[in-house]
């Protein structure tokens, strides 16, 4: 992923889904990141960006869990005749990861009812609303 590439799909974020007001962003410090377009990018758009430090996976914790469980759940499970096969695979574990699953973090729902009971509707475009407290998400 290039600069350009964050840019561009955080502009698509922007136009087609409802967001809070107040938005953070955590990386690492891939030069796509650290790079002066994106960092720019962020601040014009009051984006708070967050780098993690080097050599700290703890530090992107729901990425790494997420990754693992996808690992476990379809990448030693299946064997792909195509990358199209991948894909579709792939696309069908997100949808029922996302709207389905339930997480015990998030008191037992999915991430979809999660987000509507805090009025976040990413079906809905361009509709804000007020920054959503993840503090449940946390084990302080």
């Amino acid at each position: 992923m290039r600069q350009q590439d964050v840019v561009a799909l955080f502009d698509t974020i922007f136009e087609n889904y409802s967001l809070p007001l107040h938005i953070y962003v955590r990386n690492d410090n891939g030069s796509q990141f650290v790079a002066e377009m994106v960092q720019k990018y962020f601040r014009e758009r009051k984006v708070v960006q967050e780098f993690t430090k080097p050599a700290t996976p703890e530090q992107n914790a729901h990425i790494e869990a997420y990754h693992s469980i996808l690992e476990r759940a379809v990448c030693r499970r299946y064997e792909f005749d195509s990358l199209q096969q991948a894909g579709e695979t792939l696309d069908r574990f997100k949808k029922f990861y996302n709207y389905k699953r339930i997480h015990s973090g998030i008191g037992y729902k999915s991430p979809y009812r999660f987000l509507l009971q805090r009025g976040v509707d990413m079906h809905q475009k361009q509709q804000k609303v007020p920054t959503l407290n993840l503090g449940i998400l946390s084990n302080n």
